[in-house]
This record gives structure tokens, C-alpha cells and sequence, in this order.
């Protein structure tokens, strides 16, 4: 069967996110600049499972009608994040920008 527009996207998304990820480590992964060297910055792992979870939620729970990967599967848990998006969105991009994640979950997250 074809791929669709959407199915491409997502693909080259993945690819994408897999090479920016390739050699940097657990501690370039939550890096940050410090607050006021330019304004306030995001962890790159911050900002990889925003978008992840962001095509998670889109994809499966508005586009198919199905429960997000998120509850599914557990990757809150396997994340170590308590909060769960959308019902306290504020809480959790808190908690995933605070939190040290791992390249090899977050690389999960990404491809599951």
C-alpha cells in the first residue's frame, strides 16, 4: 500500500530526529543555557518529547481515535514523568523540562 503524505512526514520526522541525535550524549541531551543568556531555553530532550508526544497525541488520539502511546504504553512511567498532557499541560512541560531523561528512551519514545 502507498505511503501518504502524513505517513512520509512522520517518517522523515523520525529520520530527522534520529540523526540530530546521533553522538551527543545523556548530558548534551539536558543541557541547557542558563535563564537570561538568551531568555529562557529548552533542554534539547525538553523539546524532542514535547514535539514526540505533540505527534503522539495528534496522530493517535485526534487522527485515529485511539488512546495516545503516552497512557498505552506507559512512557510517562518509563520516563519518569508523573503529570500527564492535556490535563495538566503546565505541570508536565515543568516536570519534562526539569527532569534528566536518557538518550536511549527518548529514542524510544521517538520511534514507538
Amino acid at each position: 500500500m502507498p505511503q501518504t503524505a502524513l505517513q512520509k512526514i512522520v517518517e522523515k520526522y523520525h529520520a530527522t530526529c534520529n540523526d540530530a541525535l546521533d553522538g551527543i550524549s545523556d548530558a548534551e541531551l539536558n543541557w541547557c543555557l542558563p535563564v537570561g543568556l538568551a531568555g529562557e531555553m529548552n533542554p534539547i530532550g525538553a523539546t524532542l518529547l514535547h514535539l514526540t508526544s505533540s505527534e503522539d497525541f495528534f496522530l493517535n488520539a485526534l487522527a485515529q481515535g485511539k488512546e495516545a502511546l503516552w497512557f498505552t504504553a506507559e512512557w510517562g512511567k518509563h520516563l519518569g514523568i508523573k503529570l500527564a498532557p492535556p490535563e495538566d499541560y503546565e505541570g508536565w512541560w515543568h516536570e519534562i523540562k526539569q527532569a534528566t531523561h536518557l538518550l536511549a528512551t527518548v529514542r524510544a519514545y521517538v520511534q514507538a
